[in-house]
């Protein structure tokens, strides 16, 4: 592991494109570059053969939170809702469905990271190191 980024969820910063949520997974070590490349899953796991696999650049990687997850979801929710108003309209869709393929399993791994935070945050809650919620009415 490298840095102070946890293999797992992550935030892909990549210049000149949309925040990205991946699977940190591994290193590649190149004897060309004088750094390791981050092998980033835009999936979750078990990965698919299917959604291949990124070599990025490690300073691009920030840890996840749960707002760059809300933001992405909306972001990808929006690009496929595209794709059908693009049927309905008869025109052709903004992205190939091969990249649209691509957005949807990343859509279904994003959803998946903030399930598990909820699911986190509900099993802690009232324990130490814990919040607990009162509410009044």
């Amino acid at each position: 592991m490298s840095g102070e980024i946890e293999y797992g969820p992550v935030v892909v910063n990549q210049p000149g494109a949309d925040p990205r949520i991946g699977y940190y997974d591994d290193d590649e070590y190149d004897d060309e570059r004088d750094c390791p490349l981050a092998v980033v899953y835009y999936c979750e796991p078990p990965f698919t053969a299917a959604s291949g696999y990124s070599f990025v650049d490690l300073s691009w990687l920030a840890p996840v939170d749960t707002d760059s997850l809300w933001n992405r979801r909306l972001k990808l929710q929006r690009i496929l809702a595209d794709r059908n108003l693009a049927a309905f309209q008869r025109r052709k869709p903004s992205y190939s469905y091969k990249r649209l393929f691509e957005f949807s399993i990343e859509l279904s791994f994003v959803n998946t990271v903030l399930t598990d935070r909820m699911v986190s945050a509900r099993m802690n809650e009232g324990l130490i190191g814990g919040r607990r919620v009162f509410i009044s009415y």
